[in-house]
């Protein structure tokens, strides 16, 4: 594969977090269904969580999402292609190295090489052994990463694509909340969350209802992937 069929990742959509992304008559509503133990100030800093996930997951969504089987599986597929590279890598040690390590000091110190490699290695003077390091490192980032995010992938191939969506809005305000509180929130009938999911979901012209049953099984769902719970 050249370069020219390099591929391009936007980190754009969700790197930066808009904590004004829901009104302030839209907080308003949402903190009615907040409970009465929390404080104001947690309140207050809850209703801003809610507004960034509500504008991570507003980023992150696609109007034609791609069943959740097929990214889990595309995701794996590169995990498995970033542990067969680090074998290779591991491989090259001793005579294989020797053999190319000559080679690559004159593409890179040489006047005229025949093959041109990226002027910024050029002028850094690169060695082999430290990209081959590097990019070892980096493809260990790739497959914790993707082992990562397919850990929060719950298949379910009964539910349509807009619950799948729907689901994903839950999961970005539980993290949030995980994040402000330190725990899960309940879920259960007589809850508060799985309400204020349903009037964030009204908020954000969702299809999908959020019931209790949805909400929490979302919620057990994060607990079992989450190593600290």
């Amino acid at each position: 594969m050249n370069n020219s069929r390099k591929p391009k990742f936007e980190d754009g959509r969700g790197g930066w977090k808009n904590p004004d992304r829901l009104s302030a008559d839209e907080l308003q509503r949402l903190a009615r269904h907040l409970p009465g133990s929390m404080q104001e100030d947690e309140k207050s800093n809850f209703l801003r969580m809610t507004s960034e996930a509500a504008d991570i997951w507003e980023k992150g969504k696609s109007e034609n999402p791609m069943p959740l089987r097929e990214i889990s599986e595309r995701i794996e597929k590169m995990e498995d292609a970033a542990k067969a590279l680090q074998r290779a890598i591991y491989g090259l040690q001793g005579d294989p190295y020797d053999a190319i390590q000559p080679h690559f000091d004159y593409l890179i110190w040489g006047s005229a090489p025949p093959i041109k490699l990226p002027e910024q290695l050029r002028r850094e003077k690169v060695k082999f052994g430290a990209i081959l390091e590097d990019t070892f490192d980096k493809l260990q980032v790739l497959r914790d990463a993707g082992d990562y995010a397919r850990s929060h992938i719950q298949i379910d191939r009964t539910a349509k694509p807009s619950a799948q969506i729907a689901r994903s809005l839950v999961f970005w305000v539980v993290t949030k909340y995980r994040a402000q509180f330190g725990a899960y929130p309940a879920s259960h009938k007589t809850a508060w969350f799985p309400e204020y999911m349903s009037e964030l979901g009204d908020v954000l012209s969702v299809e999908v209802k959020f019931g209790f049953s949805m909400v929490s099984t979302v919620i057990e769902e994060m607990k079992k992937s989450d190593p600290t719970n």
